[in-house]
């Protein structure tokens, strides 16, 4: 029976919807089954769902489940409407108790998608910008399934992107036009988001995720479909975005621009001022690039008339197509980002005349014992 027919909550889901942990530990103690059959699938769904909720705390809902793990819980069991318990604790978004179900739970459940929502565990935490359980999941995530599609034929990259781009619209800025993070804690928060997607997307590409992977759907024009989703167009999208909102038609109240010159100072100002944004959707770009975002199907000059209104866009364009042809004639790769890492601390250090404040620094105990080694 793989749930509870009618739906009627025993003794122990209803201790469970009321949040009494102690008192569904002491029915288990009894005699009862972890995997009691209930209405939302079985025990632990239930514990999960109610977690989701928030009638039970986060802190109790793990002491709980590391109960019923003792008690010989089974988790590879999905729920009423086909989630697995790794699924239901993506969409919670707690590491702490995602990495107690994923030490427990089947390799499958990492892979196969959710026949209730249609996603992995990693799509969901992509998502849901969880860089902590992005993290967790992939190390355990095996990397042939990096690229794996979701329902909507998206990979993990793609989704970030896309969350990215969906996030754009949500920043304000005040009636001269400027971003002011400091002054405005739900664009410090919003920039935060961002930043966690940007992570994630590095740590996808360190995970081997394809930085040339396509969005597939439904069109008749396959070449506009390949071109329009490729992961750098989206990237680059979504720094013309961020530009032409928020750089260019930008336009303090007060102020009647007469002259070219008053329009290229306040250009300037505003441009400034929204430095953290354009280096963080700039980055992407790069990022994309580093990783071998392949250039050759298409042309600079395509890509310069696509944001042709856009001359930060352009200026970009114009970085990753002079470093795209150095890579590719020199066959000079990259050095790798802990390298640079190490090589600007160390340039840092020097210049500073302090390298006694290595170990006061939030750094790897080998990385510092790199820096020391190579002082000079």
């Amino acid at each position: 029976m793989p749930w509870n027919p009618v739906n009627l909550p025993v003794p122990v889901e209803l201790a469970c919807n009321q949040g009494n942990t102690e008192l569904v530990k002491i029915f288990l103690e009894n005699g009862c089954s972890p995997n009691l059959p209930t209405s939302k699938g079985r025990l632990i769904h239930s514990v999960l769902d109610c977690m989701k909720s928030g009638a039970i705390k986060l802190e109790d809902g793990r002491d709980l489940i590391a109960f019923m793990i003792k008690k010989d819980l089974q988790l590879s069991i999905v729920d009423a409407k086909g989630d697995s318990p790794l699924q239901l604790s993506a969409e919670l978004g707690d590491v702490e108790t995602l990495e107690l179900i994923i030490s427990h739970s089947p390799a499958r459940h990492q892979c196969e998608r959710s026949i209730g929502s249609g996603f992995i565990p990693l799509h969901t935490s992509v998502m849901r910008g969880d860089l902590d359980c992005v993290d967790r999941l992939l190390r355990h995530y095996p990397a042939k399934f990096i690229n794996q599609y979701d329902q909507n034929g998206e990979t993990a990259l793609n989704q970030c992107l896309k969350m990215i781009r969906n996030n754009v619209k949500y920043l304000q800025t005040n009636k001269d036009g400027v971003v002011c993070l400091e002054t405005n804690p739900d664009q410090r928060r919003l920039f935060g988001h961002q930043c966690k997607f940007v992570g994630i997307i590095e740590m996808l590409l360190s995970a081997g995720a394809d930085p040339n992977s396509l969005y597939f759907e439904n069109t008749f024009d396959s070449t506009r479909r390949q071109q329009s989703f490729l992961p750098l167009f989206i990237a680059l999208g979504i720094l013309s975005m961020y530009e032409t909102r928020y750089v260019h038609e930008a336009r303090p109240s007060t102020l009647e621009l007469e002259k070219t010159e008053d329009y290229m100072n306040l250009y300037q100002s505003i441009l400034q001022t929204s430095e953290d944004f354009l280096n963080l959707y700039k980055s992407i770009v790069r990022l994309l690039v580093l990783w071998g975002a392949t250039l050759e199907k298409t042309s600079r000059v395509y890509y310069k008339n696509l944001f042709a209104n856009c001359p930060i866009v352009q200026n970009v364009i114009d970085e990753v197509f002079d470093y795209w042809s150095f890579v590719r004639f020199t066959k000079n790769k990259p050095k790798k980002l802990t390298h640079l890492c190490r090589q600007v601390i160390r340039r840092r250090l020097r210049q500073a005349k302090s390298l006694h404040a290595i170990d006061s620094l939030p750094l790897p105990a080998n990385l510092k014992e790199y820096v020391k080694l190579n002082y000079f």
